[in-house]
């Protein structure tokens, strides 16, 4: 990852990298508006009274210290999903705020991270109440971040911990809180959440609301759709073998292998099949839990009209193409559909596999 160091200050105002080298941040779509599914979005500069950092590894803006910054707007969807492509490549910025406090802002997300994370690990209320009422960075509007926002974050090349350590120093090997609710554990609603572990990038779907775990406050990005709210469109176009993720830009073969394979011939599968002309191959683990439906209260937990249920969705696990960076020549990443669990699973398997492209 390319980056550059700004860090300028002109006439006593504050002058973003994006103006000095001519590049313009990305737009922000409004309600009804065109542009490509996932595009990135971010917020704009402002005045601020810090020093605007930034680690650029690619075009995009900069960050603002405006107060509770902007969305994205007119997306498909609500927060679960992820509004981006999926494995692209992240544009990262610094900001410094005038307490010295940093937040982190990704232009292919349009998320806007705290830097630190929280110092001590702390229930589900105490966590909320955390991102809710810091003010970082000179910015306010902070919340936890869905299991979807927070996995973007994840570095699997990485483990202890699985982040970028330049970006997010001094990040605790532990277990995060999502705002995501755990539908394997539904009833009653709102008892146990969605949580990574930055010890590795494993995301589990149980953990109590009572547990103890740590915070790293996000704003900014798609905001959630309120409850009952119509979502205006339909995730996926279909065909008869194929669903395209109209956010993430991925295309999916809609039934999965009829029986576990090793990872090799899984790999072979994905290379050798033959589906609307498409070069096609074993998902990443982050494409993989892309598609994940955290509504579904019964298994497998994947959209039913565009994943029928095959001998694949009784609830066994799926390959990935990532392997364990704790582990590479011996494990690989994979998903167990039943409940959404994301672990390591002993190479050579077996395990099913659904392809991409």
């Amino acid at each position: 990852m390319r980056r550059t160091l700004c860090l300028t200050a002109v006439s006593g105002l504050l002058v973003g990298c994006n103006l000095l080298l001519g590049t313009e941040p990305p737009v922000l779509r409004e309600p009804g508006s065109g542009g490509a599914g996932g595009g990135a979005a971010a917020v704009t500069t402002g005045a601020g009274g810090g020093d605007d950092v930034s680690f650029a590894d690619g075009s995009g803006g900069s960050d603002s210290a405006s107060g509770t910054g902007g969305s994205a707007t007119g997306v498909c969807g609500d927060g679960s999903w992820a509004h981006w492509p999926v494995g692209g490549a992240h544009d990262y910025h610094v900001f410094t705020g005038s307490t010295l406090e940093q937040s982190v802002t990704d232009a292919l997300t349009g998320l806007d991270w705290q830097r630190a994370s929280s110092t001590t690990a702390m229930s589900l209320s105490e966590a909320q109440a955390h991102c809710k009422l810091l003010k970082w960075a000179d910015k306010t509007g902070w919340r936890l971040p869905t299991r979807m926002e927070l996995l973007s974050i994840v570095d699997y090349s990485k483990a202890g911990p699985s982040v970028d350590g330049g970006l997010f120093p001094d990040t605790p090997s532990e277990q995060f809180w999502t705002s995501s609710p755990s539908m394997y554990v539904p009833a009653p609603l709102g008892s146990a959440f969605w949580q990574v572990s930055f010890a590795a990038g494993g995301t589990f779907p149980g953990m109590a609301s009572s547990d103890a775990g740590r915070a790293r406050c996000v704003r900014g990005g798609p905001p959630p759709l309120a409850a009952g709210a119509p979502t205006g469109c339909y995730r996926y176009d279909i065909t008869e073998t194929t669903a395209r993720d109209i956010e993430s830009g991925l295309t999916w073969e809609r039934v999965a292998s009829d029986q576990p394979l090793l990872r090799e011939d899984a790999a072979a599968r994905c290379a050798k099949l033959s589906v609307a002309g498409a070069a096609w191959r074993l998902p990443t683990i982050a494409e993989l839990t892309s598609i994940l439906d955290e509504e579904k209260v019964d298994a497998p937990r994947l959209d039913p009209v565009a994943f029928p249920k095959g001998a694949a969705d009784q609830g066994d696990w799926y390959w990935s193409s990532t392997g364990d960076a704790g582990k590479p020549s011996a494990d690989a990443w994979s998903i167990r559909i039943i409940h959404g669990t994301v672990s390591e699973l002993a190479s050579p398997g077996p395990a099913y596999v659904r392809c991409v492209h």
